[in-house]
C-alpha cells in the first residue's frame, strides 16, 4: 500500500522507486497520483502517475511547463479544481485549473505582491491564502470554491498605525541590463503626489520581492 510523505512519495511496486525529481505530492484519485515535477521541466509542470503502470513511458503531463512563469506550488480543492502558484517576474500570481485535465479555468483577483501561506485540502470547499506586498504587511483571504466565479474576501488583516496603503499604488517596469537581460524593478507612490520615489529592485528573477515588508517602508510612505 501506498507509504505518502509531504514532500515526497515512495510505493511499493517492482523495480520502482520515484526519482528527486517529484518535490511535491499533490493528490490522488485512486491508482492516479498528480505530483509535481521539475524533471524535463526546469520551471516545474504537473504529471499523473498510474501506480498500476509506474512505467515513464505511461506517465501523462497533467499541466506543462510554463514558457516562462515558475510552478511554485499547487493543491487540489473541492475534489475537482487545482490551485496554482506561478511566480511571474517576481510576484505571485494564483489560478484555477481542473484536476480531471488540467485545463485553465480562471486567475484569482490578487495585488502586485507575494502569497505567502496557504490552507486548503482536497476535500474543503474553502481555502485560505496570505498575501504581502509593499503597501500591506499581511492580509489573509478567505475564498468559497463551491460557488460558481471567485469571491476572495478579507478574513484577517496585519494594521499599520498610521499608514493607509490604499492612499498608493505600486507599478512595476522593467529596465534592460548590459546583456540584455529586462531586470523587474517596482515603483511605489502616492496616487495624487508624485514627489518622491521609492525604487527597488534586485536581479534575483527567481525570488520574490514581498517576502518582508519593513517599517522603513512604512515611513517612506508618510513623506
Amino acid at each position: 500500500s501506498p507509504s505518502l510523505h509531504p514532500t515526497s512519495l515512495f510505493f511499493l511496486a517492482p523495480s520502482v522507486l520515484l526519482p528527486p525529481h517529484f518535490p511535491q505530492f499533490i493528490c490522488n484519485q485512486g491508482t492516479v497520483f498528480t505530483l509535481k515535477t521539475d524533471l524535463d521541466a526546469c520551471r516545474y509542470r504537473l504529471i499523473n502517475i498510474d501506480i498500476t503502470k509506474p512505467d515513464k513511458a505511461d506517465w501523462t503531463t497533467l499541466v506543462p511547463e510554463h514558457d516562462k512563469d515558475v510552478l511554485e506550488w499547487a493543491a487540489c480543492v473541492n475534489q475537482t479544481r487545482l490551485v496554482l502558484c506561478y511566480l511571474r517576474d517576481v510576484k505571485s500570481v494564483l489560478l484555477l485549473h481542473k484536476l480531471e485535465d488540467g485545463s485553465f479555468v480562471q486567475n484569482f483577483p490578487l495585488d502586485m505582491g507575494s502569497v505567502t501561506g496557504y490552507s486548503g485540502r482536497k476535500k474543503d470547499t474553502e481555502i485560505f491564502y496570505s498575501f504581502t506586498s509593499f503597501l500591506t504587511p499581511g492580509i489573509i483571504y478567505h475564498c468559497d470554491m463551491a460557488g460558481e466565479g471567485l469571491r476572495p474576501s478579507v478574513f484577517r488583516e496585519i494594521e499599520v498605525k498610521g499608514f493607509d496603503g490604499s492612499l498608493y499604488e505600486t507599478h512595476q517596469v522593467f529596465y534592460p541590463s548590459k546583456d540584455g537581460t529586462k531586470i523587474p524593478m517596482f515603483i511605489v507612490h502616492k496616487k495624487v503626489v508624485h514627489r518622491i520615489l521609492l525604487l527597488y529592485t534586485n536581479a534575483l528573477l527567481a525570488v520574490s520581492f514581498f517576502e518582508r515588508v519593513n517599517e522603513s517602508m512604512k515611513c517612506f510612505g508618510r513623506m
